[in-house]
């Protein structure tokens, strides 16, 4: 029989289909480039598996066992990328929070000056939502586990105050008397409704109710 059947050889950096010596010699070296991209694309794949574990199991419950299967390589290889779980999530959540500051972006090179403009980032808040929802479900439920959200004080006061900057200025210039309370029920009540949204998604429609949302929020802040 011949012995010289295909074999795959799995690493960290390559991934070499050899079916003779010869095929061998014949194949060119991958380049840095090409390296870095293949390591690039091994490392979204883990978090995308992490990501829809920690959203449907929660992040207490999901194991990096777990992760390697669903992201479908060896668990070992994991640690190539991530020291361990908590990186995982910590990665996820940063690069997470950092999608939604350019929603926060589109407002801070040109003031808020109406009313209209505060409902224009908050549909461009809901679409962002609604578009990560793996995300931002794993985002709601962080909240629930004050121990986990310790290590993610710093990201959520910077999204936080990326939040309010625009609004508070407005609302200043307006003249209103208590700013950060009207900021603070701005962001309580698109909370509830996102969340539910979410959890909820039968019950809670969000094209349905995000008239009555800005009907709600446009008496409290006109």
């Amino acid at each position: 029989m011949n012995q010289s059947n295909n074999f795959l050889i799995l690493t960290d950096q390559s991934v070499i289909n050899e079916s003779s010596t010869e095929s061998s010699k014949n194949m060119s070296p991958r380049t840095a480039q090409q390296l870095s991209q293949l390591k690039q694309d091994k490392r979204v794949i883990i978090m995308d598996a992490a990501l829809r574990l920690f959203a449907e199991k929660g992040f207490h419950s999901t194991s990096v066992a777990e992760i390697a299967k669903e992201a479908k390589i060896a668990k070992g290889l994991i640690y190539s990328y991530f020291d361990s779980k908590e990186t995982i999530l910590k990665t996820i959540t940063k690069e997470g929070l950092d999608d939604t500051f350019k929603v926060f972006s589109l407002f801070h090179n040109t003031p808020i000056q109406s009313d209209e403009q505060i409902k224009q980032l908050i549909d461009a808040l809901i679409n962002r939502v609604l578009e990560k929802k793996e995300f931002y479900k794993l985002y709601y439920s962080m909240f629930l586990h004050p121990h986990v959200m310790e290590a993610f004080e710093a990201e959520m006061a910077e999204a936080a105050a990326k939040f309010t900057a625009p609004l508070l200025a407005y609302f200043v210039e307006k003249g209103d008397e208590d700013p950060e309370s009207t900021i603070l029920f701005i962001q309580a009540t698109l909370d509830g409704l996102l969340f539910n949204t979410l959890f909820n998604p039968h019950i809670f429609r969000i094209e349905k109710l995000k008239p009555k949302l800005w009907k709600l929020l446009k008496k409290e802040i006109s």
